[in-house]
């Protein structure tokens, strides 16, 4: 099965996705593994996932220890996890910020949604 690893650390958030993705019926076709900060997140990534790497990223950018753009660049920096499809995700984000994650290789990024609906 197929790994999903998000990395959040705001419970709530955490909480809306494994809605969003139980809601969708990813839950039931991959597995979801979770890391609060960044260094977890790097940890995690060391690990072997169901025989391979996850097949999805779900990277906050604002979060304790490692950020999630050093996350992100350890990731493109790793050929085992190279190809890894990462969407990043925060409240919101400068221009520049927004350059320096193409640049690191983002698959997508997302604004945080300010509100439930």
């Amino acid at each position: 099965m197929t790994t999903i690893l998000i990395v959040e650390d705001n419970p709530a958030d955490v909480f809306l996705i494994k809605e969003v993705l139980a809601g969708a019926g990813l839950t039931d076709r991959y597995s979801l593994e979770f890391a609060e900060d960044g260094e977890e997140a790097l940890l995690a990534l060391s690990r072997q996932f169901n025989g391979g790497p996850p097949g999805l990223v779900l990277l906050d950018l604002n979060l304790p220890k490692s950020g999630g753009m050093e996350v992100l660049q350890r990731i493109r920096e790793n050929p085992a996890l190279a190809r890894t499809i990462v969407v990043t995700w925060t409240s919101s984000i400068a221009p520049h910020e927004a350059e320096a994650l193409l640049r690191l290789g983002v698959t997508r990024h997302v604004i945080k949604p300010m509100r439930l609906e």
